[in-house]
């Protein structure tokens, strides 16, 4: 494998980011506004106002990064056109247009409305820039790494701007995935390829159930409350899980999936996405335990770019999951899962993805 390297980073004169939400910047773009600030860029994060205390967040997280705050008080074509005018930015970082998150995609519109009246009468900025997305998806599909900014010397200071962002819950104490340091980069839940055995602690399944039929214990979402463990083979119906912040739910049966107030305190806020699995097979050690009946496909057109078959991994030593999207069609997902089942240490479930949506 031939190692990935990067240029030097010439910071630009200035740079000015426009994101849907008050930890965005820091999110997607951190490091590398981290890196401008330190090489004397005139850094400049724009976001929608956002009632406390996120408002205050956003500010101290910015100035960490050694940025100043804009707050549009309104997202349309005006407020952006108003900021680059005055700031006159040589850089523009913002989401992609067709990036997963409803939100992302309005203010990255809005922004490209703005520009060309900007650039004829200033000509300014000079380059523009789409950040990231979440695991590199977008409705299209994955986000070609065209400029990758090595973050390594402002990784912390990354860290510590995501961390002033108090009331976003990151899960376990770790930031999101996305917020590593890959700042414009591709990202998948995983690869078959490679995947190394992993220690899983174990406990027996119901008395009369087979020697092998091993069930995780379930350190992810534990809800709903009187839900299945997704690896419990002897569960009689088929169900659904939610996917959210690197973790899996209980199963819920299809005809009573959670929602409202139940949904929102069971599944934390802040910027991921929620993903609902339908179960298909459970595997251990190469043999299939257990097979339920596949629903209707999904119509949600948001799954582009998601593969359709994931499979979800037991835990780990420190109740770490994992989700590995597999090929398509079924058959070829079935014979990928029953493969990792022979290689990882515990039964591994097949799921299908059968809706998906930004969450923050």
């Amino acid at each position: 494998m031939t190692p990935v390297t990067t240029p030097a980073f010439t910071a630009p004169g200035s740079v000015l980011t426009v994101m849907a939400h008050p930890d965005d910047a820091e999110l997607w773009a951190g490091g590398t506004l981290a890196l401008c600030g330190a090489a004397g860029a005139a850094v400049t994060i724009a976001v929608p106002r956002h009632p406390e205390p996120r408002a205050a967040e956003a500010a101290a997280g910015a100035a960490v990064l050694g940025a100043g705050l804009y707050q549009l008080e309104q997202p349309t074509t005006a407020a952006p056109r108003e900021l680059l005018l005055e700031t006159q930015p040589e850089v523009v970082i913002t989401h992609p247009l067709r990036d997963v998150h409803a939100d992302h995609r309005r203010i990255a519109e809005v922004l490209l409305n703005a520009l060309p009246e900007v650039v004829i009468t200033t000509g300014h900025p000079r380059r523009v820039y789409t950040a990231d997305t979440y695991n590199g998806l977008t409705l299209d599909g994955t986000i070609p790494a065209h400029t990758v900014v090595d973050i390594s010397s402002t990784w912390t200071t990354k860290q510590r701007a995501l961390a002033a962002h108090a009331s976003q819950p990151q899960g376990l104490g770790r930031p999101p995935r996305a917020a590593r340091p890959r700042p414009w980069g591709r990202g998948q839940h995983g690869a078959a390829r490679g995947l190394r055995p992993r220690r899983i602690r174990v406990m027996a399944g119901s008395p009369n159930s087979k020697s092998d039929r091993v069930t995780p214990e379930h350190l992810g979402h534990d809800w709903p409350a009187h839900g299945g463990n997704p690896f419990d083979a002897d569960l009689p119906w088929a169900g659904r899980l939610y996917w959210a912040r690197a973790k899996p739910s209980r199963v819920f049966p299809p005809d009573r999936e959670p929602a409202g107030d139940e949904l929102y305190a069971a599944i934390p806020m802040g910027y991921t996405t929620l993903a609902t699995l339908e179960r298909l097979a459970l595997f251990h050690r190469g043999r299939r335990l257990a097979a339920w009946e596949q629903g209707p496909p999904s119509s949600n057109v948001q799954l582009a770019g998601l593969q359709q078959y994931q499979v979800l991994l037991p835990p780990d030593d420190e109740g770490r999951y994992q989700l590995v999207g597999v090929n398509w069609p079924e058959r070829f997902a079935v014979g990928a899962a029953e493969q990792l089942s022979g290689r990882v240490d515990g039964p591994v479930l097949l799921c299908r993805v059968v809706d998906h949506c930004g969450w923050h």
